[in-house]
């Protein structure tokens, strides 16, 4: 996390350096002044200042006086799915108080973290914490999990506090099946849990590809695939410099790796071979071996959870072929 502290007097200062100390071991803190007082002093106003930390800065915290810190953040507040943690730290640490962003953003836990380093008390006033209940917007992001309506968030939060949870169902699910076939109405939390593998003929354009990728979504085995449930996708090596596939992936917002042919044909399973692509390319599968070292290399699975699985085997049309593994992880409640 990266996390940007401004003081306005030598004492706040003094209080911003400490938690830098406190804060900087697992996150890159940078320290601002903006006082008559310090050698050191931005130049620009309050407001740049406030502007820019909220384009590269995962939190801001203010060494100041909540009045001082909401001026500043008020004009570049836009959506709590995208707004940085904010927090204001009186500057003798006593109160750290959570502004903006308190569960997504993390600025409920990092108010927390701020008032002990300071000595002070972190003053929280979400509703879900205060009555003690475990918010699904703070469930969702322990799990890398897409909330896919932030309205129904918010009505599922609201049951919480009101003890009525039985009223609605959270689904997590990578597949878009319709879950409330009863009348019930649900939160449903998207997991990234499929990779995707792809290959292409040479020179394919983006447009082919996005039409193959879109019927493939379709042809899972267990209902359509979300695409915001796609962690990565995944091709040889000899497609590194394919325009089509690289512009798909940059403009769905999809980050791609690549695997050499030595390391596909290491990759344990069986899979729909071909001859023509193995004298072509160098190993017989590319978009089903591809997506499956992707799960693999991804990290280990757990005792408790199933393996990497096939979701849509080799799916081909128009000289490209696309394959998408789901590998389930365990959701953690604490």
């Amino acid at each position: 996390m990266k996390i940007s502290v401004i003081a306005f007097s030598l004492t706040g200062l003094s209080l911003a350096e400490k938690l830098e100390d406190g804060l900087s071991g697992h996150n890159e803190v940078d320290v601002y002044v903006k006082s008559i007082h310090a050698d050191n002093s931005i130049k620009e106003s309050l407001n740049q200042w406030a502007e820019a930390r909220f384009q590269d800065s995962d939190a801001l915290i203010f060494v100041c006086s909540c009045g001082i810190a909401v001026r500043a953040i008020a004009p570049f507040v836009r959506s709590k799915k995208t707004d940085p943690a904010v927090i204001a730290v009186d500057e003798l640490g006593l109160n750290a108080i959570a502004l903006l962003s308190g569960h997504l953003g993390g600025a409920n836990e990092l108010a927390a973290d701020v008032a002990r380093i300071a000595g002070g008390r972190a003053v929280i006033t979400t509703a879900t914490d205060i009555h003690g209940k475990y918010a699904p917007d703070v469930f969702a992001k322990k799990n890398g999990l897409v909330i896919s309506d932030f309205t129904q968030a918010k009505k599922y939060a609201a049951l919480q506090i009101q003890n009525r949870e039985d009223e609605m169902d959270m689904w997590v699910s990578p597949f878009c099946e319709e879950p409330g076939k009863d009348g019930r109405e649900y939160l449903w939390l998207i997991p990234k849990w499929a990779y995707v593998g792809i290959g292409c003929r040479r020179n394919t354009d983006e447009s082919t590809i996005n039409d193959v990728f879109e019927e493939a979504l379709k042809a899972c085995s267990t209902g359509r695939l979300d695409p915001r449930s796609i962690r990565i996708c995944a091709s040889v090596t000899l497609k590194a410099d394919e325009k089509g596939l690289l512009d798909f992936c940059k403009n769905r917002g999809l980050d791609i790796e690549f695997f050499t042919p030595e390391e596909l044909e290491a990759v344990p399973g069986e899979y729909t071979e071909s001859d023509f692509v193995r004298e072509t390319v160098g190993v017989g599968s590319v978009c089903e071996r591809s997506a499956m070292a992707a799960a693999l290399r991804s990290g280990a699975v757990e005792a408790s959870q199933p393996e990497p699985c096939f979701t849509l085997r080799k799916f081909a049309r128009d000289g490209v072929t696309i394959a998408i593994v789901i590998k389930e992880e365990e959701l953690k409640y604490e």
